[in-house]
């Protein structure tokens, strides 16, 4: 199966899931992010805003901020493939951007990504290996190489996990992934 075809699969089995479904998934592994090591010793947490049927992860950033950590969550300069990390105080300060998704709104500080130590990284698909497939504008690969001191984890509802998943070269592998069920280093359970 084509990179394009896998990835209209995989998103079509997460938009059909039932919203009571996300919200229980989201629950569990938020709890599952905040349990673990990888949580409580990083100090600069990169995370995400959910958009659609995503895995809602915004109770871990609350928490990371009342536990007085530096959280920040992408930014995209449209009209490139460029994303860069933007520190947030709240989750009240977003707008909307032009495609619906919640958005930090200026003025904001730029987080360099190689003070990160824990990044959250959404996704279309993932493998218990590590292999993520994203929505194809490359903003992550692209991302991710520059954060040297983090560590990286794939979160998603189990479904979205597959056997194996279309790449190249240039996709970046995870070192962590988080379903509702567990949290997976490579093919251990940690």
């Amino acid at each position: 199966m084509d990179k394009s075809s896998a990835r209209h699969e995989l998103q079509f089995k997460r938009a059909a899931m039932p919203q009571e479904q996300v919200i229980n998934n989201s629950r569990l592994i938020v709890q599952h992010i905040l349990d673990s090591e990888l949580y409580k010793k990083a100090n600069i947490i990169m995370g995400y805003l959910s958009f659609g049927k995503e895995v809602s992860i915004d109770l871990v950033l609350q928490q990371a901020l009342a536990d007085g950590k530096i959280v920040c969550v992408p930014q995209v300069v449209y009209g490139s493939n460029f994303m860069q990390a933007v520190r947030i105080t709240g989750l009240k300060e977003f707008c909307l951007d032009k495609f619906g998704i919640r958005t930090p709104m200026e003025p904001y500080e730029v987080i360099r990504p190689q003070t990160l130590n824990l990044i959250l990284v959404p996704g279309v698909g993932f493998t218990k290996c590590g292999a993520r497939m994203g929505m194809g504008k490359g903003y992550y690969d692209q991302f991710l190489p520059q954060a040297t001191q983090a560590a990286i984890v794939g979160v998603s509802h189990s479904l979205q996990v597959a056997v194996a998943i279309p790449t190249d070269e240039y996709d970046i592998t995870m070192q962590y992934l988080v379903t509702e069920r567990l949290l997976l280093a490579c093919d251990k359970i940690l």
